[in-house]
């Protein structure tokens, strides 16, 4: 695995085997997800696509692709942020090929149909260990890497991938180009970004549009926190998964600036916790206690970004719309005039 994992990372492994054999998905590290299997047809090589949302932990381990027998192979990882957060969104497809020295990666048509995504393309093959020659190794595409297995002629599996990011209804990649004939199974994977799927935060409440300076000395204003396309984890020490999980939601609603007495310093970094309700899976509400010190000289402008902690499948954070304002009473005037009686 790479050095650094981080909770709720993507973890991807590429796996060629010299033959046909089948592949069994890691047990290594949590429960894996075979995402496909393929295979030349013609004896000489297997790839498969397996992943798993990291748990965190996974930094610097190992994980094994089993097959019926002993065989040589090659394999890549890779650490994927940004991803929607669901393994159900990764789709692939794989086409098998018993000779060539050029082969492109299948096909594929997402079943959400047309978003920003993340698109990897690879080549299985087999049985000689020969090495990617075209350059770019796919055109369009970047970050080509080329792994062999160095058991050599006639017993080898070697993988290469590259991959782009594009906005399409579907992708049918170009030529890995090798420089004699192999067998080979050759896919490809798209990976659903964080913004796919219609996530979205949206703020109301009696802090929407406007609150003033006396509202929040006074207390007791709502902001409430609606999702489309992903819900609150559930209560647990904290109404929102752990304390820290509920102070990270109340941390999330910042001003631009920092004033001595602003929204940032006086309201938020003192807001207690019990504020915070999950009201529903898809619906929390903060009721902001009295900030008697709270003073601004000109308005504030508040954002509201929810925490990928307090979200059951976003791997990123989800900025909120609309933001709110908060703004400055002008000191009235400083003479006092009384009638005499």
């Amino acid at each position: 695995m790479p050095a650094t994992v981080t909770t709720d990372d993507l973890l991807l492994i590429f796996m060629a085997t010299y033959t046909d054999a089948a592949q069994t998905a890691p047990t290594d590290l949590g429960t894996w997800t075979q995402v496909h299997q393929g295979n030349s047809g013609s004896g000489f090589v297997a790839g498969g696509i397996y992943a798993i949302k990291a748990a965190g932990t996974e930094g610097g381990s190992t994980a094994n692709v089993t097959t019926a027998s002993s065989l040589a192979g090659a394999g890549q990882c890779f650490r994927i942020t940004g991803w929607s957060g669901t393994i159900a969104d990764l789709e692939a497809s794989m086409d098998g090929y018993s000779s060539g020295t050029a082969r492109s990666g299948s096909s594929l048509t997402p079943s959400w149909g047309q978003e920003d995504a993340l698109w990897i393309t690879m080549a299985n093959t087999g049985d000689d260990d020969q090495a990617v020659t075209s350059s770019p190794f796919v055109a369009n595409y970047t970050d080509g890497a080329d792994t062999a297995c160095g058991a050599g002629s006639n017993a080898s599996g070697r993988i290469a991938t590259a991959h782009r990011e594009l906005n399409a209804t579907s992708e049918d990649p170009g030529n890995f180009t090798i420089a004699s004939s192999e067998a080979w199974a050759v896919g490809t994977l798209v990976v659903r970004t964080g913004s796919a799927g219609g996530l979205a935060a949206a703020v109301t409440g009696t802090a929407q549009p406007t609150l003033t300076e006396s509202e929040v000395v006074s207390g007791g204003e709502t902001i409430i926190i609606t999702l489309t396309g992903d819900t609150f984890v559930a209560a647990g020490a904290g109404a929102i998964g752990s304390e820290a999980d509920t102070q990270a939601i109340i941390d999330g609603v910042s001003a631009a600036a920092s004033p001595a007495n602003g929204w940032n310093n006086e309201v938020r970094d003192k807001e207690v916790i019990g504020s915070v309700s999950r009201d529903s899976d898809t619906q929390a509400t903060i009721t902001w206690t009295a900030a008697a010190a709270y003073s601004v000289a000109a308005d504030e402008t508040i954002t509201v970004t929810v925490p990928a902690a307090a979200l059951v499948t976003s791997a990123s954070p989800l900025t909120a719309t609309p933001t709110f304002v908060v703004t400055n009473e002008a000191a009235g005037n400083p003479w006092n005039y009384y009638a005499a009686a």
